[in-house]
């Protein structure tokens, strides 16, 4: 009767499955690099609002002085595993400003802006608040930026390539490789990337980057631009260069020295390729300069 039974302890060369059972190696180390990246979130944070807090308070009076309204602006935006929370920012906009828009998405952002607004908008002292979103566990220092829910397509783009895995963050990958450049399918392959090869040393270098950011104000677009004249070099005289520009300067200034006016210019050198771009240019140039020419020799030989 006992040798009918089925032993339920097997050794390895017993079960063959077993050989192949491994440790889930990348889910501990997964496990241990959010336990070590909410404490360090929950330290720093605690120990920057400490340190911030006469700033912070100087800033506050600032906003409050300077236009009417709350000096805490809160906004619903999307957080990890597409559950909305109260993101917090000094108000940096008057309060007539839409509520729930992005301000990259505004034709007249700059008319809602407050001169204190603009301030602690270029140096991003607007987000600090949000320190306390992560002090509280609804964000961390890096991450996908959090959106306002009215962004559906980059939501929906988020959501499909598992974005929200991951709490928003203060910085994140798409912010130190474009910011508001990008358009929403490269952040949301960004914020993927991200959600799915973070590390602690990842984090540390997105930091860094953003410091640079931050300094040097890259890639920040305040409503939409709209780019309506090129900027031209003074040497062209107000034209865009081309390469008919040399050929056409070298008849005019054989017909100011025929003129009896001096011209200095020297002619750069001219490929082969430049010569035969050139050729119908510099001969309908010659023709235009030359008639003037044959009527005045024509004019003096009759009043000779």
């Amino acid at each position: 009767m006992l040798e009918n039974q089925t032993n339920p302890v097997m050794t390895e060369q017993e079960n063959p499955e077993s050989q192949q059972i491994k440790p889930a190696q990348p889910v501990q180390q997964k496990r241990l690099y959010r336990l070590t990246k909410r404490l360090f979130d929950f330290t720093v944070a605690l120990l920057l609002i400490l340190l911030l807090a006469i700033p912070m308070l100087c800033v506050a009076v600032a906003v409050k002085v300077d236009s009417k309204g709350p000096v805490i602006f809160r906004q619903k935006r999307m957080g990890k595993g597409n559950r909305p929370f109260a993101c917090l920012k000094f108000r940096s906009m008057s309060v007539e400003a839409p509520h729930d828009c992005k301000t990259a998405e505004l034709t007249d952002a700059d008319r809602y802006i407050t001169r204190v607004g603009n301030f602690i908008r270029r140096c991003s002292l607007d987000e600090l608040p949000q320190l306390f979103n992560i002090l509280v566990g609804q964000m961390s220092f890096v991450g996908p930026r959090p959106v306002v829910l009215t962004e559906t397509h980059l939501l929906d783009l988020r959501t499909q390539n598992g974005a929200y895995s991951v709490k928003p963050g203060l910085t994140g990958l798409a912010q130190v490789s474009g910011r508001d450049l990008l358009g929403d399918e490269e952040k949301a392959r960004l914020d993927a990337e991200y959600a799915h090869s973070a590390s602690f040393l990842t984090d540390l270098r997105i930091m860094g980057r953003t410091f640079g950011y931050v300094l040097h104000r890259k890639d920040i677009q305040e409503g939409e631009q709209t780019v309506t004249a090129q900027s031209v070099s003074p040497q062209t005289n107000g034209y865009a260069p081309s390469q008919t520009v040399p050929a056409a300067l070298a008849v005019r200034q054989v017909a100011a020295t025929e003129a009896g006016q001096s011209m200095e210019w020297t002619e750069p050198p001219v490929t082969s390729a430049e010569s035969n771009l050139t050729e119908n240019a510099v001969k309908s140039e010659v023709a235009e300069s030359t008639e003037p020419t044959e009527q005045t020799e024509e004019t003096q030989e009759v009043m000779r």
